[in-house]
């Protein structure tokens, strides 16, 4: 190995960079997992609280005469 002092200086600020980069990745990839997770429960909420017609029920309107 080199004893040059630019060696390692520029050798550690490429791994410092990577990891840099493999964090923001990886942080972003986290986000949006949590994201589309939150979007899934608001979906799952809004389909129990809204009124379901059943295959099998009879609507108000069928029951006319």
């Amino acid at each position: 190995m080199t004893q040059d002092p630019n060696f390692y200086f520029v050798i550690g600020s490429f791994a410092l960079a990577a990891i840099m980069i493999v964090s923001f990745v990886s942080l972003r990839g986290w986000r949006e997992w949590i994201a589309l997770k939150h979007a899934e429960l608001d979906r799952r909420q809004l389909d129990n609280t809204a009124p379901s017609q059943h295959r099998g029920s009879k609507s108000p309107i069928s029951k006319k005469g």
